[in-house]
């Protein structure tokens, strides 16, 4: 049986933490709480919990129906090696109960909860906002802990990242596949998992097979290249559903072509750019472009997506982004 150990100093394994923090040492201690925006890095602090080889492993799913056997399970389970996961946590309603597992938790038993909120539950208290109490228990608990999965802030962690998820690759590899995927974190791990799985080397070479661009970032992209044409032959392969998507994803781009042309025009360097919130793995990917959209051509371009995404709420569907091609 393979067991993490529960404790560790505060500033090494704390008990309120990024998914950064947490991926440092990735301690699993016997009731976790993982929430955040990041959907692969809960589904990855998950994983990590079960490469545990214990003989009691259950999940829970359908926690609104059978919450009362969910409780009753984690509570009764024997007092060897057990993990429980539990889905949609944010739902629960007898959340007493989290303390209770929290005080009476075996050694060798671990509890994962995982809530689809963006960040952790508060509540008022005086003038200000405090953890709720199911969560202020494990925060306060040496064998609790609370991870919200959020993106890297520093661009460096999030390229270690993305490399630890193709086997070989380098910080230079981890950046193309970023850029690739328009920096989605989720799309990203995809690309990296297929690339392992297909034993594919980690190579520049082989991104084309690894990365399997959606339609709507080629559309964007040949868009904002001036390949009006190839543009064109891809808002064909949209079906209707990605028509609001990749307006906002095109608008989203020319908001960092907008940015990036101001701010090399005004002699900043890419370390300052990238402090200014464009990483440098996306400035590689823009910046071939980047100096033909003046703010004037901005505006133009923006006047253009204005009237494409006035036509996509009023339930016009048949040729919008044809007609952003033509136009842009």
């Amino acid at each position: 049986m393979r067991l993490a150990p529960s404790g560790g100093s505060a500033d090494v394994e704390p008990c309120v933490a990024t998914f950064t923090q947490w991926n440092k040492n990735r301690p699993l201690r016997r009731v976790t709480w993982v929430c955040g925006p990041e959907h692969v890095l809960v589904h990855a602090v998950r994983e990590e919990f079960r490469k545990l080889q214990v003989p009691h492993y259950g999940y829970y799913t359908d926690v609104v129906t059978d919450e009362p056997l969910m409780w009753d399970s984690i509570l009764t389970w024997p007092r060897g090696g057990s993990l429980a996961v539990v889905y949609g946590a944010e739902r629960l309603k007898n959340l007493d109960r989290v303390t209770t597992v929290v005080e009476t938790i075996p050694e060798l038993a671990r509890v994962l909860f995982i809530s689809a909120e963006a960040d952790f539950a508060r509540v008022e208290d005086g003038e200000k906002k405090v953890l709720a109490p199911h969560l202020s228990a494990i925060q306060e608990s040496k064998e609790g802990q609370l991870i919200r999965c959020c993106k890297p802030s520093r661009e460096e962690d999030m390229l270690k990242l993305v490399a630890s998820w193709w086997p070989g690759a380098g910080l230079n590899l981890a950046a193309e596949v970023m850029a690739r995927t328009g920096g989605v974190l989720e799309t990203a791990y995809a690309a990296c998992k297929t690339a392992e799985l297909a034993g594919l080397p980690a190579s520049p070479d082989y991104l084309d097979m690894a990365v399997q661009q959606t339609p709507s970032a080629k559309f964007a992209e040949h868009l904002v290249a001036g390949k009006r044409k190839e543009a064109a032959t891809e808002a064909s392969q949209l079906g209707e559903a990605a028509i609001g998507g990749t307006l906002k994803y095109l608008s989203g781009l020319l908001d960092s072509l907008r940015l990036y042309h101001a701010m090399s025009a005004s002699g900043m360097d890419a370390e300052q750019i990238a402090r200014k919130g464009i990483p440098r793995w996306q400035q590689k990917h823009i910046a071939p472009y980047a100096a033909s959209y003046s703010a004037q051509r901005v505006v133009r371009c923006r006047r253009v997506l204005a009237v494409a995404e006035s036509a996509f709420r009023s339930g016009i569907r048949d040729g919008v982004l044809e007609a952003v091609a033509a136009l842009w």
